[in-house]
């Protein structure tokens, strides 16, 4: 068999379309392309070359997607409501360390920023491979922090990346599944945003955005429950933050939002007058159900100068016996100068009193967060644990005035809400675009970068809603996501989630790392195949052929439109209101017959592809044109079949002599004239 999934793209008002082909070659040589409009796709193949009308199996197809989808929604609705009423009678409040309303707190939130592919790809930044790139392994993350953290109650730790969450889980016995569920409830570990991937918020469309929080939190209830749902999202490392992400967020309920990067300019005006925390108001029309409270973190994510505990660091751990040598707790002196008039900051606890004095100067309440963790910390987390233990206890010893405690960003909005007489700036219908780390540096390529992989994702994204769409279809009722063929989905579910990774799709991977998300699509697509394949043999029966994609039309490429000379296209419209669009395809050049789902004759042109796709290198294609016809008014949720046969092929004629623009050219339209166009 010989398919085609052919690709491409419309803006109309506020959505996007695509258009998605498959053609099919039975053994019995006849064949059926499928093409998907809006966002979409389906197949179905004919017995026979045959005309028929499908009008009835369009309407039956539509009111069985109808029947399905409001099913769906019915489940869902009741699940939502379960859960609703399961926590109603009250999850256990998660425990947070003593706060003191008599002095200033620092609330340490011990985390690990995990980036999901950047300088090598997410599996080798899970297992810890590709050494020469970068040296950290997200796995034996988990394990030290574990291991730390049930060591001592009072510690605590928060992780963001549900995928490396997954991995991990997925690996681990039921004694360390035990653990993790008791952290986990306890709130010695917190699970911050739940999303599947820490996003961007500039390039995605928002049904990405969507899809992949969706996938990441249905993981974390399935796994810890209702009661350990994330109540902060934290995007501390993506380059500049929407309001429609922050709007985004408050619908699905979150209470707090946490920021890393804004501008140069912005987070020293903020610094200075004391507004790094606000209630943002990302589009007034929502109400003060679209409100959020944000906090921007003094230091980016990082620890304060100093203080990195890391294995990978090169900052002193707390020296605190002084029966030996080297001991750097305390002193009169809080630095000394060496031979080079380089300051180094060599007492711990009076230097960490003066990085508190400068983040409190920032803030408006008796609160600060400091993070403690970077990118890929706490390999070795006993250094860090060990090291911060020592803090706590001899600053709070030696600085009566602090008030130094493990904490997390839920415990911290938990304090700011105690806070009495604190008016919080608003920020309303505003986002933190565009991003400038200082004067000359804007962070705005990445809007366009890597645009290659920008569409490929936008293409998996649209075959993604089309396969959901197909499965709920076939199963009538239940769950997206349960179920034989939900594993076929759920691949490409989370390959599409990673792609939308703040270092992923914006283009700032190496590029080893971009081919491995593109890999990763591909096989994605590859599964969905499957879903379409049960879906349509349910509906056309156990003979109808199983599905495959010609993957090649990127270099207008396709064996089955070339080589054959009759074959049947299936246009299948997932949307709620009738859609009219062209539909372009492969050919040699000949005489063709294009017949309509009625029956009727369809006017058709063939359009000579551009010389430049003769120069692609690996492109083996004998076509030479695109047949162009429009498909009008497929009906909502409806299948039609268009059917073209090649009539004969006469010679071809010449190629069209490329204009020379040193000649004069007249450029009108019955209104107006403009000669001289060169």
């Amino acid at each position: 068999m010989y398919y085609i999934l052919w690709w491409r793209w419309w803006r109309d008002g506020t959505y996007t379309y695509y258009i998605i082909m498959c053609i099919t070659h039975s053994v019995r040589r006849q064949y059926s392309v499928m093409v998907v409009l809006p966002t979409g796709m389906a197949v179905r193949t004919v017995a026979s070359f045959d005309r028929s009308p499908s009008r009835v199996v369009r309407y039956r197809f539509a009111a069985a997607v109808c029947v399905a989808l409001c099913a769906l929604l019915a489940l869902t609705t009741a699940a939502a409501a379960a859960d609703l009423g399961s926590s109603s009678s009250g999850c256990a409040p998660k425990s947070c360390n003593a706060i003191d309303p008599n002095k200033l707190n620092v609330h340490l939130i011990a985390h690990t920023h995990d980036d999901v592919g950047w300088l090598k790809t997410v599996d080798q930044y899970y297992y810890g491979s590709n050494k020469a790139h970068a040296p950290y392994g997200v796995q034996y993350i988990l394990d030290s922090v574990v291991s730390e953290l049930l060591k001592n109650k009072n510690r605590k730790f928060v992780f963001v990346e549900t995928a490396f969450l997954w991995r991990w889980w997925e690996e681990q016995d039921e004694w360390n599944r035990n653990s993790l569920k008791m952290l986990v409830h306890e709130g010695r570990l917190q699970l911050l945003h739940g999303g599947w991937v820490m996003s961007d918020e500039a390039v995605p469309h928002y049904s990405t955005l969507i899809d992949q929080m969706t996938l990441g939190l249905k993981f974390l209830n399935d796994t810890f429950g209702e009661c350990a749902r994330p109540r902060v999202a934290w995007q501390i490392d993506p380059f500049g933050h929407s309001s429609e992400v922050a709007a985004e967020f408050a619908e699905m309920g979150f209470d707090g939002l946490v920021l890393g990067r804004i501008d140069h300019e912005d987070i020293f005006l903020r610094k200075n007058q004391k507004t790094m925390e606000m209630v943002w108001r990302p589009d007034v029309n929502i109400g003060q159900g679209g409100e959020l409270f944000t906090s921007v973190l003094y230091n980016l994510y990082v620890a304060p100068e100093g203080f990195c505990f890391d294995a990978f660091c090169n900052d002193d751990p707390i020296l605190d016996n002084p029966k030996l040598h080297g001991y750097n707790v305390n002193a009169k002196c809080a630095l000394i100068i060496n031979e080079l008039n380089n300051v180094l900051f060599l007492w711990k606890v009076e230097n960490f009193a003066n990085h508190v004095q400068r983040y409190a100067s920032a803030f408006k309440t008796n609160n600060i967060m400091m993070t403690m963790g970077g990118d890929f910390s706490y390999s070795v987390a006993s250094s860090w644990f060990r090291n911060m233990d020592k803090l706590i206890k001899h600053v709070n010893i030696l600085k009566p005035d602090l008030n130094v405690l493990y904490s997390t960003p839920e415990c911290y909005l938990s304090a700011l809400q105690m806070s009495k007489n604190v008016t919080w700036p608003v920020k309303d219908s505003d986002d933190f675009f565009p991003y400038a780390h200082d004067e000359h540096s804007y962070w705005t390529g990445y809007f366009t970068s890597r645009s290659n992989l920008k569409y490929m994702i936008c293409k998996a994204n649209n075959l993604l809603q089309a396969s959901t769409q197909e499965h709920v279809a076939v199963k009538q009722i239940g769950s997206i996501l349960g179920g034989d063929l939900n594993e076929h989905v759920k691949l490409l579910a989370i390959a599409v989630a990673q792609s939308q990774h703040h270092d992923a799709i914006t283009g700032t991977e190496k590029q080893h790392v971009s081919d491995d998300y593109a890999l990763y699509l591909d096989e994605g697509i590859e599964e969905t195949q499957k879903v379409l394949t049960a879906a349509y043999r349910k509906w056309f029966g156990k003979e109808f052929p199983e599905q495959q994609y010609c993957k090649l039309l990127n270099i207008s490429e396709c064996d089955v439109s070339e080589n054959n000379s009759k074959f049947v296209i299936t246009l299948y419209n997932p949307l709620s209101r009738p859609v009219t669009t062209p539909v372009r395809i492969p050919v040699k050049y000949a005489d063709y017959k294009v017949t309509g789902p009625n029956g009727a004759n369809v006017q058709y042109e063939l359009v000579f592809l551009p010389g430049q796709i003769f120069r692609l290198g690996g492109r083996t294609s004998n076509a030479t044109h695109e047949l162009v016809f429009i498909a009008s008014e497929v009906s909502p949720l409806g299948l039609v079949n268009y059917h073209v046969e090649r009539i004969n092929e006469p010679e071809p004629p010449p190629r069209p002599t490329p204009h020379n623009s040193t000649e004069e050219v007249t450029i009108e339209n019955g209104v107006y004239n403009n000669n001289n166009v060169k």
